[in-house]
């Protein structure tokens, strides 16, 4: 009973995809342009004037000349945007030794006078784990061992507008197997 309705589903979906194939070949494709300048291709006629009617051909990739390489202009290009210099880190040096058994870091980033409200974010091993206005930023609880940081600079939509190089940090805390007795 099982193969009789295994073959008639076969069979069905088999006349169901040849069947949406061929009706898929004969759709006649319409290009409207709106007001706007867009295109839209659909395949309901629209009640427009503005309308070019194509006819679908079938999937062929149609070979061309090659292109020549485009000429390049020695003149500078000139860009809008503001040009940010890189942000700079007050504190901690790069590579520096940090010795806190709380796990405390903080680190600052010098003020960039040139911005209006600036924010600043601090990427911490990878992540964003701060944001604010100061650009001073307390960690508590960092595990010991090597860690790296950088500091962003972003406008008020988070487009981030400089950035520190990446630093490097060591932290350093006091063994729990050492007595105090």
């Amino acid at each position: 009973m099982k193969s009789k309705a295994s073959r008639a589903l076969s069979l069905l979906y088999l006349t169901v995809s040849t069947a949406s194939v061929c009706v898929a070949q004969d759709k006649t494709i319409y290009e409207v342009v709106n007001d706007d300048g867009t295109i839209i291709y659909t395949d309901v006629h629209p009640n427009s004037s503005a309308v070019s009617v194509f006819e679908a051909s079938s999937n062929t990739a149609n070979q061309s000349a090659p292109l020549s390489a485009p000429q390049v202009s020695s003149a500078p290009i000139q860009s809008t945007e503001r040009q940010y210099s890189p942000l700079e880190i007050a504190y901690p040096a790069p590579e520096a030794t940090i010795r806190s058994n709380q796990g405390d870091i903080s680190i600052r980033v010098k003020p960039v006078e040139t911005v209006s409200n600036p924010s600043y974010g601090l990427l911490f091993d990878g992540n964003m784990v701060q944001k604010n206005t100061t650009g001073i930023f307390t960690l508590s609880g960092v595990d010991r061992g090597t860690h790296t940081y950088l500091v962003i600079l972003m406008d008020n939509k988070g487009k981030t507008l400089a950035s520190s190089p990446e630093q490097t940090l060591f932290l350093h805390k006091a063994s729990v197997l050492i007595n105090n007795n």
